[in-house]
Protein backbone atom coordinates (compact mmCIF):
# COMPACT_ATOMS: atom_id res chain seq x y z
CA UNK A 1 0.00 0.00 0.00
CA UNK A 2 1.64 3.62 -1.05
CA UNK A 3 1.34 7.11 1.45
CA UNK A 4 -1.50 9.10 0.53
CA UNK A 5 -0.80 12.44 0.26
CA UNK A 6 -1.89 13.35 3.61
CA UNK A 7 0.36 11.34 5.30
CA UNK A 8 3.11 12.69 3.44
CA UNK A 9 1.58 16.23 4.70
CA UNK A 10 1.39 15.30 8.09
CA UNK A 11 4.80 13.73 8.43
CA UNK A 12 6.42 17.25 6.46
CA UNK A 13 3.86 19.13 8.74
CA UNK A 14 6.03 17.13 11.74
CA UNK A 15 9.30 17.73 10.04
CA UNK A 16 9.13 21.59 9.58
CA UNK A 17 7.50 21.94 13.41
CA UNK A 18 10.53 19.92 14.90
CA UNK A 19 13.25 22.21 12.18
CA UNK A 20 14.37 18.74 11.07
CA UNK A 21 15.91 20.75 7.36
CA UNK A 22 17.15 16.74 6.49
CA UNK A 23 14.03 15.15 7.04
CA UNK A 24 12.10 17.60 5.18
CA UNK A 25 14.48 17.76 1.98
CA UNK A 26 14.85 14.02 2.12
CA UNK A 27 10.69 13.67 2.10
CA UNK A 28 10.22 15.94 -0.46
CA UNK A 29 12.25 13.78 -2.78
CA UNK A 30 10.17 10.62 -1.75
CA UNK A 31 6.63 13.22 -2.51
CA UNK A 32 8.00 13.78 -5.50
CA UNK A 33 8.86 10.40 -6.50
CA UNK A 34 5.24 9.45 -6.05
CA UNK A 35 3.64 12.76 -7.47
CA UNK A 36 2.69 14.71 -4.48
CA UNK A 37 3.23 18.06 -3.97
CA UNK A 38 3.91 19.38 -0.36
CA UNK A 39 1.38 21.85 1.49
CA UNK A 40 2.89 25.43 0.77
CA UNK A 41 2.31 26.16 4.92
CA UNK A 42 4.46 23.33 6.16
CA UNK A 43 7.45 25.32 4.17
CA UNK A 44 6.79 28.26 5.63
CA UNK A 45 6.29 26.58 9.01
CA UNK A 46 9.78 25.33 8.59
CA UNK A 47 11.22 28.61 7.39
CA UNK A 48 9.61 30.26 10.31
CA UNK A 49 10.56 27.99 13.33
CA UNK A 50 14.10 28.40 11.84
CA UNK A 51 14.58 31.66 12.31
CA UNK A 52 12.50 32.03 15.28
CA UNK A 53 15.72 29.62 16.54
CA UNK A 54 18.24 31.91 15.07
CA UNK A 55 18.74 29.72 12.20
CA UNK A 56 17.99 32.14 9.44
CA UNK A 57 21.07 31.42 7.04
CA UNK A 58 19.62 28.06 7.41
CA UNK A 59 16.60 28.98 6.04
CA UNK A 60 17.28 30.73 3.16
CA UNK A 61 19.83 27.75 1.79
CA UNK A 62 16.40 25.49 2.74
CA UNK A 63 14.32 27.45 0.45
CA UNK A 64 17.21 27.33 -1.95
CA UNK A 65 17.64 23.62 -1.77
CA UNK A 66 13.58 23.19 -2.12
CA UNK A 67 13.78 25.65 -5.15
CA UNK A 68 16.66 22.89 -6.91
CA UNK A 69 14.14 20.26 -5.98
CA UNK A 70 11.37 21.89 -8.50
CA UNK A 71 9.48 23.29 -5.30
CA UNK A 72 8.87 26.71 -4.74
CA UNK A 73 7.92 27.94 -1.52
CA UNK A 74 5.59 31.33 -1.59
CA UNK A 75 6.01 35.20 -0.61
CA UNK A 76 5.62 34.63 3.10
CA UNK A 77 8.29 31.72 3.07
CA UNK A 78 10.45 34.16 1.62
CA UNK A 79 9.58 37.14 3.67
CA UNK A 80 9.87 35.13 6.97
CA UNK A 81 13.61 33.97 5.42
CA UNK A 82 14.75 37.74 4.96
CA UNK A 83 13.04 39.04 8.31
CA UNK A 84 14.96 36.43 9.99
CA UNK A 85 18.20 37.64 8.31
CA UNK A 86 17.64 41.15 9.56
CA UNK A 87 17.15 40.22 12.75
CA UNK A 88 20.67 38.74 13.22
CA UNK A 89 22.07 41.10 11.13
CA UNK A 90 22.94 39.19 7.96
CA UNK A 91 22.59 42.13 5.44
CA UNK A 92 24.56 40.57 2.89
CA UNK A 93 22.34 37.20 3.05
CA UNK A 94 19.09 39.22 2.65
CA UNK A 95 20.75 40.91 -0.31
CA UNK A 96 21.85 37.96 -2.53
CA UNK A 97 18.43 36.39 -1.49
CA UNK A 98 16.22 39.53 -2.59
CA UNK A 99 18.46 39.12 -5.62
CA UNK A 100 17.78 35.41 -6.57
CA UNK A 101 13.96 35.65 -5.53
CA UNK A 102 13.04 38.99 -7.01
CA UNK A 103 10.84 38.71 -10.32
CA UNK A 104 13.13 40.29 -13.63
CA UNK A 105 11.44 43.26 -14.36
CA UNK A 106 10.97 44.72 -10.56
CA UNK A 107 14.16 46.64 -9.91
CA UNK A 108 15.56 46.09 -6.02
CA UNK A 109 15.77 49.57 -5.11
Amino acid sequence: MEPSQFTFNCIYGYLAAQCDVAGALDLLKKMRFYRFEPWIKHSTLLVKKLCENGRAVEACKYLDDVAGEGFFGHMVAYTAAIDGLLKIKEWIKVWSCSETYAPVDTPLT
